[in-house]
């Protein structure tokens, strides 16, 4: 599945993509997260969703290449708040769209992407996967097959402190790790009976990775967790050893 960036021209009567798509009948409306970006808060945006089998014509410069057919999904706001960029999604896939429930499963397909992008960028500026310097694809997989592990649990605490951020830390973090965290941030010995938030939690172990925590500075992100979780990993090892 891809997002479509250029008006392509079907073998249809609307001769291309964008009008052929907007002819199609109304499938489904659905709410639809717009994460959030540099000047602009997070907002769910309320969508229309279209969809149609369409035949892409080759292009023009190189016809050799032929048509190619597959399904389209668009997803497109229709009115936006004042001051918002509408959103609108031409989304190509192999997979069959026969009905509203698949074509909002694609459209929810395309709503993890950003998930997927820290996925990555966590994988190639955390863990350094790309300068692994192995000799064999034996050893890079079972090499990737760990860093993956690390990615997932930075990803899951960068979602989950954005998501859920009033549960107990207890949930993610053991007993020794919360604690061992919570003295060395405060600079105190006893820690408390009770497990702080995990909200918290993430922003202290953020700021042991050079996030400042400033009012404006919104979520702590993925590279600054990653940087936290290696000291934490060290706080928690000397809390149990001295405490023996």
């Amino acid at each position: 599945m891809i997002r479509a960036a250029w008006d392509r021209r079907v073998d249809h009567p609307q001769k291309h993509l964008w009008p052929y798509l907007e002819a199609q009948p109304l499938a489904a409306t659905q709410q639809v997260l717009v994460t959030r970006r540099k000047e602009k808060k997070a907002r769910t945006a309320q969508v229309e969703i279209r969809f149609a089998k369409v035949t892409l014509k080759s292009p023009r410069r190189n016809p050799s290449l032929g048509s190619l057919s597959l399904w389209a999904v668009y997803v497109n706001e229709p009115h936006p708040p004042r001051g918002e960029q509408a959103l609108s999604w031409m989304l190509l896939t192999t997979l069959k769209v026969h009905s509203a429930a698949k074509a909002i499963q694609v459209a929810e397909y395309y709503t993890v992407r950003f998930a997927i992008e820290v996925f990555h960028k966590v994988l190639k500026s955390g863990c350094r996967v790309e300068q692994r310097q192995l000799k064999s694809a034996q050893g890079l997989q079972r090499c990737l097959a760990l860093d993956s592990l690390v990615a997932c649990r930075i990803l899951s605490l960068t979602m989950l402190g954005r998501t859920v951020p009033d549960l107990p830390c207890s949930v993610i973090f053991e007993d020794h790790e919360w604690q061992s965290l919570y003295c060395f941030i405060h600079q105190t010995s006893p820690p408390p009976h009770s497990p702080p938030s995990l909200n918290d939690v993430i922003r202290w172990i953020a700021r042991l990775g050079g996030f400042l925590d400033r009012k404006g500075d919104g979520h702590p992100g993925p590279i600054v967790l990653w940087r936290g979780l290696q000291r934490l990993s060290d706080i928690a090892l000397a809390w149990i050893t001295f405490r023996r």
